[in-house]
């Protein structure tokens, strides 16, 4: 379901997209068209990622994962109109129990120009990332009950990696931006055991 607003924050229009059951982020293109990520039906568990006019026809549609897991991330467009999305996805070369983080761009018409799998385990859930000033990217998410932070220069090289023990317990970052200062401010879900700890252990 995609429904955009006027300024008024009244409805002007409702899609309804058969390509997948659930969509999760929206970008908007230069041309006033929009990139949208998504997943579809339970066991068919695929990513979705797709383009639109700007009356809302679709133009193109990119999947990718499977084997009943995967989760769609996050999708943005950088100044040069190209398509970059970060998610995690599960595929026949890894074990099933596993799912992997992957960085892709495309161009505006849907063409890949690279793809970069990184971080891998179970329970491994991609949620936000940026572009930062120097054209690379910083990604966020969850690896085996773990927030997890990776770094990639601007063709998608991962430069490094940081999960961390946040409160002794279970936890997942769901937002990452960057400071003025050129650091990180995260944002999740702790799974709080008492006695509550302030600590944060980087790994």
């Amino acid at each position: 379901l995609l429904v955009r607003l006027g300024p008024d924050g009244s409805v002007t229009t409702v899609q309804d997209y058969v390509h997948a059951r659930a969509l999760v982020c929206v970008g908007e293109m230069q041309d006033g068209g929009l990139v949208v990520t998504g997943y579809r039906d339970p066991g068919l568990d695929q990513n979705v990622l797709f383009r639109t006019a700007p009356n809302g026809t679709i133009q193109w549609v990119r999947y990718s994962g499977g084997q009943g897991g995967g989760a769609s991330g996050t999708v943005r467009v950088d100044a040069d109109g190209a398509v970059i999305n970060w998610n995690s996805e599960r595929s026949d070369d890894i074990p099933i129990y596993e799912e992997r983080m992957v960085l892709t761009k495309r161009t505006g018409t849907g063409n890949l120009l690279w793809e970069r799998s990184t971080v891998q385990g179970s329970d491994c859930i991609a949620s936000d990332f940026e572009i930062l000033p120097d054209g690379g990217f910083i990604g966020t998410g969850m690896k085996q009950g773990r927030g997890v932070l990776v770094r990639y220069d601007p063709t998608g090289n991962m430069l490094w990696t940081r999960d961390y023990e946040v409160l002794h317990g279970q936890h997942a970052f769901s937002d990452v931006e960057r400071t003025s200062d050129g650091g990180f401010l995260l944002t999740g879900m702790a799974g709080r055991f008492p006695p509550l700890d302030p600590d944060i252990q980087t790994h």
